[in-house]
């Protein structure tokens, strides 16, 4: 038997899986930043593979094309996304409190360059009904309304609708001043102390 030939097709061993596990983190990530900075247009193949060290090809045996990496985008935003929230374990008991909890918890995830990403592909993403940025969207808001519900049982589906539009109508405004502009953090901190309060007041009427 030739010294070449093989006895079955055996997958790729560990220090290759590893290899590409890191090329793909590397690819990743550098999409991911590009996106949060630049805005999606910007993430192109050229930029990414600067950015990542990586090869455009490379990029494309790992990937094929750019839609497949964007699809990657939102699949790893999802799973720090869920992360997150599963760490999340709120001991606060007042109204105040939780509601603090659950403020700063979403500031904390929204303002971050990976949900700046996401929201960016998202735009991109809105026309095509029923695809990943649909299923992504929709995993993104369960976990939410589950941290939410978690903090407020006790409020009614409709003022539950409410606290969501409040506080996402603000904070999305917020992570849009972050990102294209320098704000003062004592201006931050205005904002999150009046966000609380508004939250607050939808809670105690509820």
């Amino acid at each position: 038997m030739p010294p070449t030939a093989r006895r079955g097709h055996r997958g790729p061993g560990p220090a290759q899986l590893a290899r590409t596990l890191e090329t793909r983190e590397k690819v990743l990530r550098a999409a991911i930043e590009i996106i949060a900075e630049r805005g999606l247009d910007e993430a192109t193949g050229r930029r990414i593979a600067q950015r990542s060290g990586v090869s455009w090809g490379g990029i494309q045996h790992q990937f094929g094309d750019k839609a497949a990496i964007l699809d990657a985008v939102l699949d790893r935003v999802l799973v720090d996304f869920r992360a997150r929230i599963a760490r999340f374990s709120p001991r606060a008991t007042s109204v105040e409190g939780r509601i603090r909890a659950f403020v700063d918890a979403t500031w904390d995830l929204m303002r971050d360059s990976t949900y700046q990403a996401f929201r960016e592909v998202m735009r991109a993403a809105r026309t095509r009904r029923g695809g990943p940025g649909a299923r992504a969207l929709r995993s993104v808001a369960a976990a939410l309304e589950s941290m939410r519900d978690q903090l407020f049982p006790e409020l009614s589906e409709r003022r539950r609708a409410l606290l969501n539009l409040v506080l996402f109508a603000t904070l999305s405004g917020m992570a849009e001043q972050a990102r294209y502009g320098v704000v003062a953090p004592r201006l931050v901190r205005k904002q999150l102390e009046v966000l609380r309060t508004t939250l607050a007041s939808i809670v105690r009427e509820g």
